[in-house]
This record gives structure tokens, sequence and C-alpha cells, in this order.
């Protein structure tokens, strides 16, 4: 059985690449933070957060990325940038995921450019 982190990433893979997106890793690390997913959308270099909730006890997944997180992101993403220079441009994008637990229902937006939304 999967756990929440990897049912969440698998759904998030998916709807990447039926977006195009073109995955370069999962779960890269440094001193800095965490990202999820490093991928490529277009020529675009998009460090992907992936949230996802079971039920509204905490809202809505897409609610639940804080400008803090997304600057932490960013920085773990700029650490990312030094060895792997080709990329001009880079976003961060939202995979949020909200499953339903009595219908099983999920529903699964991708939200490019949450920088923006702040």
């Amino acid at each position: 059985m999967l756990s929440r982190g990897q049912l969440g990433e698998k759904l998030a893979l998916k709807k990447l690449q039926s977006e195009g997106y073109r995955i370069l890793g999962k779960n890269f690390r440094c001193r800095f933070g965490e990202i999820d997913i490093i991928a490529v959308d277009k020529n675009v270099l998009v460090f992907v957060e992936v949230k996802l909730r079971i039920g509204d006890e905490y809202g809505k997944a897409k609610t639940a990325v804080s400008r803090q997180k997304i600057r932490k992101i960013k920085t773990t993403g700029a650490f990312f940038m030094l060895t792997n220079s080709q990329f001009r441009e880079q976003r961060v994008d939202l995979v949020a995921i909200d499953i339903e637990p009595k219908s099983k229902r999920v529903s699964i937006e991708l939200i490019k450019n949450i920088d923006n939304i702040w």
C-alpha cells in the first residue's frame, strides 16, 4: 500500500506528464530544503510542490502552501541551478490534490507559477 506522500507524488507525476512536462527528478534535498518534483515545461525549469489533502479538515490542498514555503523552494531551487545552469527561466508550480474520503472522488489541479498568487 502506498503512503500518503507516495500517492500524492504518483498522482502528481501522472498529471504533469499528461500536461507535457518532462520529469528530471523527485525528492531533491539539500541543506536548504526539499523539492518534491523537478521538471521541464517547454524550456522552463519547474520546481513542483505537491500537496495532498484527504477530506477538508485542514482545508483544501491549494491553500496549504505559505509564502515562506515558496521562498524555501526557490532557495533550494537556486542551489539546484548551480549545477544545472542550462536553464535561463525557472518557476514554482503546485499540484494540489484533494480526495473526498467517502466518495473517493479525486480532484487534481495544476497551478503554474504559484509565486504570482501571493
